[in-house]
């Protein structure tokens, strides 16, 4: 069977603040380098959200059982459908008997629906991402597909578009098949789960934050406020622990989705913004049950490493020279050459004990294929394009990117010299040879 994903109550709370009151995680030492550093996890991945550039890779692309982060997926087909018109946050769901039979079980995540009832695709979606509430999940699948079967093809067209080739998904929840009530999904068994690889997890988180940011502010929230049948009220707590107000809370961290099964064990997809950077990082299968807090521990540490070690350096800086540029000669001028600058100002995350100079490698291509210019020449004339590789990048970017490119324009405006100016130079440079 499957070990059963917990709900908090405020009592289970309280129990964990008093146990980890005294835990903090230790931060990235000054001396850690890519070479030693490592997480406890059978895959993992660390990207930055905007360029997509990777700052750690374990196993990222071996396909393993995902558990509850299958829900990321699921968020983004909810949402899409809501961009799109053909639903809307106020829209009733009406809880069919497979969701309210889902909803009983007491060893599952999960707030109590009432078979017949209806609930706002809000209130739904809130307990799926907070509190990875599945029978919630399974609902508004229903609603917006008819059945969960229908939603999950939507979920793997979704997954196929963003070049995810032949994804294994065959439930909503990522539970696994033999938690849930009826038939199972063609092709499936009934002891199947969902499996995707930590990159392609990583693909799915980014896809949902930048289309979607939304989502981070109901996956920063601890806590769902739940009235039950009887109007009684509740309060169910997130299994995420680095969120605020958690046991092992990281200022910055807003989302994004806890998973554990018995065959995925307890994975995190994390997300943390320091300043105008954001972090993604995702974590399968880590720690055992002698380490169950693994997962957020060793998150913390990777979430510190990727900000700490890998910075963002400038290659270019728009309007100066590039040190390893020579300048151009120039014909028909008392001046010989020209040195080129930069049009724009280029960055490129590159690790914090690297040296520009020796990461980088810059690319001329010139745009009249000579290697030589002729008087008169404006200033800020275009003569090339440079493009900049990090020549031993070893992890590359989530998504395929080009190298960066800028245009090499001249520094100064060149005046083309008369015959009689020419000819003394000539005279005075034979001279000056000789003597």
């Amino acid at each position: 069977m499957n070990q059963k994903k917990r709900n908090y109550s405020f009592i289970n709370l309280f129990l964990s603040l008093v146990l980890f009151f005294s835990l903090t995680i230790p931060a990235l030492a000054d001396s850690q380098t890519s070479e030693d550093f490592s997480v406890e996890a059978k895959a993992a991945l660390a990207l930055d959200f905007e360029t997509g550039k990777i700052f750690y890779e374990k196993n990222s692309e071996t396909e393993l059982e995902i558990a509850s982060l299958t829900k990321l997926i699921s968020f983004y087909v909810i949402q899409t459908k809501i961009k799109n018109g053909e639903l809307a946050w106020e829209d009733p769901v009406v809880i069919s008997k497979n969701a309210a039979t889902l909803s009983m079980l007491p060893e599952l995540s999960n707030i109590p629906l009432v078979e017949g009832k209806s609930y706002s695709v809000k209130e739904l979606f809130d307990a799926a991402v907070i509190v990875s509430a599945n029978a919630a999940t399974v609902a508004l699948a229903e609603k917006i597909a008819g059945t969960e079967f229908a939603f999950v093809d939507l979920m793997k067209a979704q997954l196929i578009d963003w070049g995810i080739e032949e994804p294994f998904i065959v439930n909503a929840s990522g539970l696994n098949n033999e938690d849930l009530p009826g038939e199972v999904y063609p092709g499936s068994t009934k002891t199947s789960e969902n499996k995707l690889t930590a990159k392609e997890i990583a693909l799915v988180a980014r896809n949902l934050i930048r289309d979607f940011p939304e989502t981070l502010a109901v996956s920063s929230q601890a806590s769902l406020i739940y009235e039950n049948s009887e109007q009684e009220e509740s309060i169910m707590y997130t299994t995420n622990l680095l969120l605020p107000g958690m046991p092992l809370a990281k200022l910055g961290v807003d989302g994004l989705k806890t998973g554990t099964t018995d065959l995925a064990g307890r994975s995190l997809v994390a997300t943390m913004k320091q300043e105008d950077r954001r972090v993604i990082t995702v974590l399968l299968n880590a720690g055992d049950e002698n380490n169950p807090d693994a997962r957020y521990t060793e998150t913390s540490r990777l979430l510190d490493y990727s900000f700490e070690y890998w910075e963002k350096k400038e290659v270019t800086k728009e309007g100066e020279s590039v040190p390893t540029i020579n300048p151009v000669p120039v014909q028909k001028s008392l001046t010989t050459e020209v040195p080129l600058i930069a049009q724009d100002s280029i960055e490129l995350f590159l690790p914090r004990d690297e040296a520009v100079e020796s990461a980088v490698t810059y690319t001329v291509d010139f745009l009249n294929k000579e290697k030589s210019l002729t008087a008169p020449i404006a200033a800020n004339h275009e003569v090339a394009t440079l493009a900049i590789t990090y020549k031993d990048d070893p992890l590359g970017y989530l998504e395929p990117v080009a190298d960066p490119t800028t245009l090499l324009l001249t520094s100064k405006m060149i005046e083309q010299a008369s015959f009689l100016q020419l000819t003394w130079q000539k005279i005075q440079q034979f001279f000056t040879n000789i003597f």
